[in-house]
């Protein structure tokens, strides 16, 4: 079992480094990919990274177009450029409309096309996503994550139709219950994670619950979802 923080702190140790997967070409973005999925999850993609837009996939792995999911951390991100080959890379983290992936040869060397080049960190907007494959992985416990709960108490109220609450701070944990318009909602701790701001308090379960408030975007919480008071 390959939980979501894994994946993303293998994706982190490539950068600056260059992985020549199928031993062609150098280290092309594809390369990243193939490791990506045979290191982790010991599955085997092939193709140029425009063929990922509807290639076979391992079991476990789900293909989406933009808008059907929201991205998360450790997907993987088929980019529509460089044509006729495609463009490939593993998001590390969203900021609203802004991700940043991990990515080879992206540094327009001559050889690129024979050599390949390093893994780089890359942000780019999601307006050239051309699909999205989410792996197999797990979403960390609270005692295994990569983001912090930070101490506060207050209040906030609903002014969204229902908003979900879950078991962590992510789009892709278990909904628990749901909030309607107008509720109030007392928490003790914040945390920013997965490009939105989740506040969080001890539910009557006896176990600590997460409510996405609004993205995450311009280094603030653009309250989509309602005020504080």
């Amino acid at each position: 079992m390959v939980t979501q923080t894994q994946a993303i702190n293998w994706t982190k140790s490539k950068i600056g480094g260059r992985v020549d997967w199928d031993g062609y070409y150098g280290s092309q973005c594809v390369d990243l990919i193939m490791a990506y999925v045979g290191e982790l999850w010991k599955g085997r993609v092939n193709g140029n990274a425009i063929h990922y837009v509807n290639n076979t996939l391992p079991n476990g792995f789900k293909r989406y177009k933009k808008g059907q999911v929201t991205i998360q951390p450790g997907d993987i991100i088929v980019w529509n450029m460089t044509l006729p080959w495609g463009h490939i890379g593993i998001c590390t983290a969203v900021n609203g409309n802004l991700l940043t992936c991990v990515e080879q040869n992206v540094d327009g060397n001559a050889d690129a096309l024979t050599r390949g080049g390093p893994a780089r960190v890359v942000n780019r907007y999601d307006s050239l996503v051309a699909a999205i494959i989410r792996p197999p992985y797990t979403i960390d416990s609270a005692n295994n994550r990569n983001w912090t709960r930070v101490p506060e108490q207050w209040h906030f109220t609903v002014e969204v139709d229902e908003l979900n609450v879950r078991e962590a701070p992510s789009l892709n944990s278990k909904v628990v219950a749901t909030y309607k318009k107008g509720d109030i909602i007392n928490y003790d701790s914040y945390c920013i994670a997965n490009g939105f701001v989740w506040i969080s308090y001890i539910g009557s379960s006896g176990q600590r619950r997460y409510v996405a408030t609004g993205i995450f975007t311009n280094n603030r919480n653009q309250m989509d979802y309602g005020h504080f008071r």
